[in-house]
């Protein structure tokens, strides 16, 4: 049995189409098995990383284990956890490939979609036109483009999860009985040996100095300017996987330069959202966990 297209010579048989269909999921699964066991290996990596990290009531309940105790008085801000930037750098590099990756499929897969006539003079109704005219079909035609965009969020907020270290004391039953008191926050990074020599929270003004000290340590242990990086880049990649939106770069005209700006202003106020949202999540503790000593 043989099909033929019109208007063309060509002549494919069933065998050689099945043998297309094959090789194309076969290519198709190998990339997602290696994809998936990057994120599995990576998701391990942060999750012991989380575990590594000394808390007081995880070292009294598991003593014999080995810890890494975070330093408040690091110079580079990051909790003396330096040796530990070249495995997160690198997490952050393969995010950022992936997304790169990620943005070019959705472009592949999407160049279709009729975008309604954009106008500088009322660009709000314009997002109400795309909203109301855009079918979500025509975004996201396969099962595969959905695959795609929820594998890269789901690796971003893997490669995320070493920014919970300030946070690790939220989840220590003492620490939310005792009514998320700042003494019994920052008791639960520090050895009871250091307590006594190095971190003394005897008084106000003494808890006042380790906070300050805690509050210049980066939420990033790779430091906080490259967590910017991550939830700029993070943000920019979410809005066009979302929206991809076709700019034609023969015609860069002023609409499409605006709607490159909003798009980067909007990635911008995203990030820094998230930034807020983090330190506020602290400062409901106490604000002298963020803003230091006063």
């Amino acid at each position: 049995m043989q099909e033929k297209y019109p208007n063309s010579q060509v002549e494919i048989s069933a065998c050689k189409n099945l043998f297309f269909y094959l090789l194309a999921n076969l290519s198709e699964f190998i990339i997602l098995f290696i994809a998936t066991t990057a994120i599995v290996l990576v998701l391990q990596h942060n999750l012991f990383f989380l575990q590594l990290i000394y808390q007081r009531d995880r070292a009294q309940k598991y003593p014999n284990r080995y810890y890494a105790v975070v330093k408040f008085q690091d110079p580079e801000r990051s909790f003396g956890l330096r040796v530990t930037h070249k495995a997160f750098n690198f997490q952050v590099l393969c995010l950022v490939i992936a997304g790169c990756f990620t943005l070019v499929s959705r472009y592949a897969n999407v160049s279709g979609v009729s975008w309604p006539r954009s106008s500088l003079d009322s660009p709000y109704d314009w997002l109400l036109e795309v909203v109301e005219k855009v079918p979500l079909k025509s975004l996201f035609p396969s099962f595969g483009q959905v695959v795609a965009a929820i594998t890269w969020l789901f690796a971003f907020g893997i490669v995320l999860l070493p920014s919970l270290v300030k946070f690790l004391p939220l989840l220590s039953q003492n620490v939310r009985s005792q009514g998320l008191s700042i003494t019994s926050y920052l008791k639960q990074f520090i050895p009871p040996e250091d307590e006594k020599d190095i971190y003394q929270l005897n008084n106000d003004e003494q808890v006042s100095k380790v906070a300050d000290q805690f509050a210049k340590g980066s939420f990033w242990p790779g430091g906080d300017d490259v967590a910017k990086f991550i939830l700029y880049f993070a943000s920019f990649v979410l809005i066009i996987i979302i929206f991809p939106i076709s700019i034609n770069p023969k015609s860069l005209g002023l609409t499409s330069i605006f709607i490159l700006f909003s798009v980067l202003l909007i990635a911008i106020s995203m990030a820094n959202g998230i930034l807020w949202f983090l330190r506020q999540a602290l400062t409901h503790v106490d604000r002298r966990l963020v803003e230091g000593k006063k």
